[in-house]
């Protein structure tokens, strides 16, 4: 079908989708990043685990179609309560200045720590020290399973 005799045929025109060049079967591939003082949730202690204090975050990233600007979300472990920032680049330093304004006006009891994603917008993360919180990330293998980010951002 894609051969350069099926093209002077017209050949795909007869396929499903009318494609003239073959499509890739998946989409991008992910990139390794090193995020410096990166702290797993595994050493996260237990009762941020369990939900039972407030001030313990989720934050996530939602990348625009075109994967240039977006929306840095933030939700609050305990009582669900969703922030949300639109970004207007998918960059360290645009997400690392959303989250200190969403997150710098609560008191230090109600900001503790963060957990996040591996991304490359977050390597950047030890600015939220200053503000006094704990970052931690989740394990590639982890990616996409945290459930409170699943409720405000899969919709």
């Amino acid at each position: 079908m894609y051969s350069k005799d099926a093209k002077e045929q017209k050949l795909w025109e007869y396929l499903p989708r009318k494609q003239k060049h073959r499509k890739h079967q998946y989409g991008r591939s992910s990139q390794k990043v090193h995020i410096p003082q990166r702290v797993s949730i595994h050493v996260r202690p237990e009762s941020i685990n369990q939900r039972t204090e407030i001030g313990h975050w989720e934050g996530d990233t939602v990348e625009e179609l075109g994967r240039k600007k977006g929306i840095h979300t933030e939700v609050e472990r305990v009582s669900r309560f969703l922030l949300a920032m639109k970004i207007p680049a998918i960059t360290s330093e645009e997400t690392e200045k959303a989250q200190v304004q969403l997150l710098e006006i609560f008191p230090k009891e109600a900001r503790q720590s963060t957990t996040l994603d591996n991304g490359k917008e977050n390597h950047l993360h030890m600015t939220l020290h200053i503000i006094g919180m704990k970052t931690y990330f989740a394990d590639n293998t982890l990616q996409g399973k945290e459930e409170s980010m699943k409720t405000p951002t899969d919709y």
